[in-house]
């Protein structure tokens, strides 16, 4: 803070920690990062994946400056949470697969099937797996990955389905390569949710780029 007070009208340097799952950081983090450049030259930023555990540590002693989750809430009084919009999450198959024939469907439909799920995309994975343990649909196998773009493969192969916010397949629609499956009950959702210590000072940079994040989300 010090620092900050002291450097005047000096262009601002150094870097941003941010801790962000791999769909925002893929399909939405490139077009923020753009706009602040353009403000920022000199800020570098060091992105790594979400650690929803180590959240309350690494945005305490400084190691997160700043963190994102797909989740509609936290259960962490330490952390402020500020939810920016809320994104569609949707089940996909290949065009092929048996489920794409289907112009309605049960959860029991997913018994027996192949479920592909992300590593680090935070936590509409759970609410994927609390939905097919609630409609007693054990599937075949989970397969984790630790890649968006290897599960997309895999639905392409249709080796399984698999469920991502709807911001990660636009493309993939708008081609046809992949199907929305007809989810049998309310549409899905998920938030999207700016996360830092209530006790950290937030530096001028900092607050700027949080601005500039909700602008742009």
């Amino acid at each position: 803070e010090t620092l900050s007070k002291v450097s005047g009208k000096e262009e601002a340097q150094g870097s941003i920690s941010i801790r962000i799952p791999q769909s925002i950081a893929t399909y939405l983090l490139p077009s923020v990062l753009s706009k602040f450049q353009a403000r920022y030259p000199k800020v570098g930023f060091d992105v790594g994946t979400c650690a929803y555990e180590a959240l309350i540590h690494e945005t305490k002693t400084g190691i997160t400056d700043l963190a994102f989750l797909l989740a509609d809430s936290i259960p962490f009084p330490e952390l402020k949470t500020e939810v920016l919009r809320f994104e569609r999450l949707v089940l996909v198959a290949s065009p092929d697969h048996p489920l794409s024939a289907l112009s309605s469907m049960q959860i029991s439909d997913l018994a027996g099937q192949t479920i592909l799920l992300p590593k680090h995309d935070c936590s509409y994975k759970m609410t994927f797996q609390q939905a097919l343990a609630e409609g007693k649909a054990a599937p075949a196998r989970f397969i984790e990955l630790n890649s968006i773009e290897a599960i997309k493969q895999c639905v392409f192969k249709g080796i399984g389905v698999a469920m991502f916010p709807l911001m990660a397949i636009r493309e993939e629609l708008a081609q046809q390569t992949m199907t929305i499956l007809p989810w049998p009950e309310d549409p899905l959702e998920t938030g999207i949710l700016m996360i830092w210590h209530k006790d950290k000072w937030l530096s001028p940079v900092l607050m700027d780029f949080m601005e500039t994040v909700r602008e742009v989300l």
